[in-house]
């Protein structure tokens, strides 16, 4: 399996750019870019170490996309886990 690597330089301390890159992730990820059956509706990196990196879909079902390391950088694994979440 190959990996893809990518380095932005920002004008900001560390610990500001891993916060705005993590809590405000949904806010600037691109909606056509999705690896689950659904529209996304929404893209999610939890802001801890070990966290989850997944999209959560229009019909509630989630697709991870790997795992986030705040502070220590990230791993994107290209895996399609998919599943439905029952409501109600």
């Amino acid at each position: 399996m190959s990996s893809i690597s990518k380095e932005i330089v920002v004008q900001a301390a560390r610990e500001r750019a891993v916060r705005v890159f993590t809590e405000n992730f949904d806010s600037w990820w691109p909606r056509g870019h999705h690896i689950g059956k659904a529209d996304m509706k929404a893209a999610i990196m939890e802001p801890r170490t070990n966290g989850r990196w997944y999209e959560l879909g229009v019909d509630g079902s989630e697709c991870d996309w790997g795992t986030s390391s705040p502070g220590a950088g990230r791993t994107a694994t290209r895996r399609s886990t998919w599943r439905r979440r029952r409501r109600g």
